[in-house]
């Protein structure tokens, strides 16, 4: 019994760790290659020996579900408004790749809320709101 009850303590404290990861990786825009770091490696040795790392894939499908996960947790909370704003604005990365970045703005709950919803039209279509959009601003183009 105590061979069980450890087993489900380790794979417990794993998915913690395994969340721990996935949140510096997206709160801090880490890339998914950190995993690979030699020193980021020796951190997580000394911090958790028996932690097994997942590696570049899984944790692609990790994200990925996060994603997916906290999508549906947005949209439930898009239904309880009544209307959204737009504002869009346009970026451009390290690279020089282009990005139009949608974000609404709504009450719930009596407070503001603001979240980025994605990067094009179809984004409106996408999360349910075509009928609830009010407008959409750009500052067209400045900085």
């Amino acid at each position: 019994m105590g061979q069980t009850s450890r087993r489900a303590n380790s794979s417990s404290r794993k998915d913690i760790l395994d969340k721990c990861l996935i949140n510096i990786i997206i709160k801090d825009c880490q890339p998914v290659s950190i995993v690979e770091d030699v020193g980021f490696r020796e951190m997580l040795q000394v911090l958790e020996p028996s932690y097994a790392i997942p590696s570049r894939k899984a944790l692609k499908e990790m994200i990925a579900k996060k994603y997916d996960e906290e999508k549906q947790n947005m949209k439930a909370k898009l239904l309880t408004t009544t209307a959204i704003s737009l504002t869009a604005d346009m970026c451009t990365s390290i690279n020089m790749d282009a990005y139009l970045a949608v974000t609404g703005h709504f009450i719930a709950d009596t407070k503001l809320c603001t979240t980025v919803l994605g990067v094009t039209r179809s984004v409106i279509n996408d999360w349910g709101i075509s009928e609830k959009v009010r407008c959409l601003v750009t500052d067209g183009g400045r900085t």
